[in-house]
């Protein structure tokens, strides 16, 4: 697309793209993390974990889960943006229920518990997407394969594989 640079960002350019992404992507990050150690992070845990127990200590499992789809709402904006920024276009064959799926099998690949295992997920299957179809086309068939061993090897994913390696702190 052209435009008016904006901040002196030509939107033209693949590095300026890059480093604009690069950017919001670890802005986006360090507040997802820190919205985790809120209370009103920490409340979410609560509430998903037992809706019926927060409310007896006092606190709105409605009024919870409104701050929570307010706060994943403007993560999936700042996604979505930096998503049309990189593809220029939108068309219905990047909305689909694929790429739901894609990003639903990150989560499970990584590790739905810990903060970090989605990103490993997206990490794992992004270098499993770019390397394995260089020289197969049944890439998928071992996406497959390795979400099969993984729900049932590592239920905790490999986010969980490696924090129960963890050497433990001693205090």
């Amino acid at each position: 697309t052209y435009g008016p640079t904006f901040f002196g960002v030509d939107f033209t350019q693949n590095e300026q793209i890059y480093y604009v992404a690069a950017f919001w992507v670890f802005v986006a990050t360090l507040f997802m993390y820190l919205f985790t150690q809120t209370p009103a992070g920490r409340m979410a845990n609560a509430v998903r974990d037992n809706p019926d127990r927060a409310e007896f200590i006092g606190y709105s499992s409605r009024r919870i889960r409104f701050i929570s789809f307010c706060a994943s709402g403007l993560f999936a904006g700042i996604a979505g943006g930096l998503f049309a920024l990189n593809y220029e276009f939108i068309t219905e064959e990047n909305l689909n229920a694929a790429t739901s799926d894609r990003v639903l099998l990150m989560a499970y690949i990584g590790g739905l518990g810990y903060f970090i295992g989605p990103i490993i997920g997206a990490i794992v299957l992004t270098l499993m997407n770019s390397l394995l179809s260089n020289y197969t086309e049944l890439w998928m068939l071992y996406l497959g394969i390795m979400f099969l061993l993984t729900v049932s090897y590592l239920p905790r994913g490999f986010a969980g594989f490696i924090m129960m390696h963890q050497v433990p702190w001693l205090n």
